[in-house]
């Protein structure tokens, strides 16, 4: 039978790594400030899920998710409004019976020996969730009971296969909105592997020193790629 896991905020040191990976794997320049702006303005939609005491205080995994007024909600679904410009203390919503949308910025699962692909504790032979499911649930249940807020939807900027298979089977569409890096080299641009579903623009900026700058082309639903890497 599995073990519940313990529900906590997540720590400095576990955000930064977050932030590590994150920023490894996209040339986006979102400040380690801004992100630590958002769980600091509503940690209770920011949580580290771990081991109880004498399972191991091993962290399994976290998620990251942004209540946002449902006026800037709708700009984040269209992309007009680009994760990295979100900003808490004008566009989280107050207490109260507020619409709103929550958006999973990052959902995480650990890997670790003994670790069953799927988590919870509902007893022995009953279906366990996933924990994607698992913390999206979370999410919902506390935005409604902490924040007094009507959810009036859910999105993600799924960027890897398992993570949009994960975010289908929850029942998630695509809206057709895009975010693709790209890196100038002369003549061309060469599109980089790093597409986002529904990231935010490097405007040019380092990545890295001494790496290529990065620009970020956005998709709108019925634009197509064109071999430059512009959208069309």
């Amino acid at each position: 039978m599995a073990t519940p896991l313990q529900r906590g905020p997540i720590p400095d040191a576990l955000l930064r790594a977050v932030y590590a990976s994150d920023q490894d794997m996209y040339p986006a320049p979102l400040p380690y400030a801004r992100l630590r702006s958002w769980v600091a303005a509503c940690p209770e939609l920011s949580i580290s899920f771990q081991r109880p005491a004498g399972g191991g205080d091993d962290v399994v995994g976290v998620i990251i998710a942004l209540p946002l007024a449902r006026a800037h909600w709708e700009r984040l679904l269209s992309g007009e409004l680009k994760e990295m410009d979100v900003d808490a203390a004008s566009m989280f919503p107050g207490p109260g019976a507020e619409e709103v949308g929550v958006h999973v910025f990052h959902v995480e699962r650990f890997r670790g020996e003994g670790l069953p692909e799927r988590v919870g504790g509902q007893g022995e032979g009953a279906e366990r969730p996933r924990f994607a499911e698992l913390g999206v649930d979370e999410i919902v249940t506390r935005a409604a009971l902490v924040g007094g807020w009507r959810v009036v939807g859910l999105s993600a900027l799924t960027a890897t296969d398992a993570g949009r298979k994960s975010f289908e089977r929850m029942g998630f569409t695509p809206t057709g909105y895009k975010e693709m890096f790209t890196i100038p080299d002369q003549a061309s641009q060469t599109l980089l592997d790093s597409t986002k579903a529904m990231e935010v623009p490097n405007n040019g900026q380092e990545t890295a020193e001494g790496s290529p700058k990065a620009q970020m082309v956005s998709i709108y639903p019925g634009e197509e790629i064109v071999e430059s890497g512009k959208a069309a």
